[in-house]
């Protein structure tokens, strides 16, 4: 599915529902726009038995679109990428997956990626405002983030859980702001985990392990 240039296509969907179902294979979505007016259960859903590989996300935004949700994919791309309102991304078993700016602006939930494998890339990627930052839960392989910016999150802004994977956040990676934890990383004792970039905390909490 692609807008045909002439100006950004709208998709709508009623409460509760999901607005675009993908079965399978490598799909690209590309240029337009899903708004959900705040009540809709999911943007984008893929729960198919099988792997989809080869999916690619391109030029979207997402308003009050609910979850875009992807179980079971491989080497997918997601790049240029808007979330506001009641929206969030959620990955759950991605094997060499791209994240490539992508921006949460208010957006409910933020980022949350469960076991994933291979490499997962993260650059330019900025999350601002909203509940939830970034979450790694069950991640394994390796993670390597680039220009990642979590700030003004309302809980915890770098949750890691569960985890083993290599993790890697460079110096031009930030965390300014969060009422919860600024990072936490929890039962992740077989990972190494690295963060080159600037935290800074704005409650009485910065960083546990546990």
């Amino acid at each position: 599915i692609a807008d045909p240039g002439t100006g950004a296509a709208t998709l709508t969907g009623p409460a509760g529902s999901t607005i675009v179902t993908l079965q399978g294979g490598a799909s690209e979505l590309a240029g337009f726009t899903i708004d959900g007016g705040g009540s809709n259960l999911y943007a984008i859903g893929y729960t198919g038995g099988g792997i989809a590989s080869g999916m690619a996300l391109r030029d979207l935004t997402f308003r009050n679109a609910g979850t875009a949700r992807f179980d079971n994919i491989s080497n997918a791309t997601f790049e240029r990428l808007t979330f506001t309102g009641n929206s969030a991304l959620t990955i759950n078993q991605g094997t060499d997956t791209v994240l490539r700016n992508i921006a949460l602006n208010g957006a409910s939930q933020g980022i949350d990626l469960a076991s994933m494998d291979g490499t997962t890339t993260l650059a330019n990627v900025s999350v601002t405002g909203g509940a939830g930052g970034l979450t790694l839960r069950n991640a394994h392989g390796t993670v390597n983030a680039t220009a990642v910016t979590l700030a003004n999150i309302t809980s915890n802004a770098l949750y890691i859980v569960d985890s083993d994977a290599a993790i890697s956040f460079d110096a031009t990676s930030s965390i300014n702001g969060a009422n919860g934890y600024a990072v936490i990383v929890e039962g992740s004792q077989a990972s190494v985990f690295t963060y080159a970039g600037s935290i800074t905390a704005l409650a009485t909490r910065g960083m546990e392990f546990f």
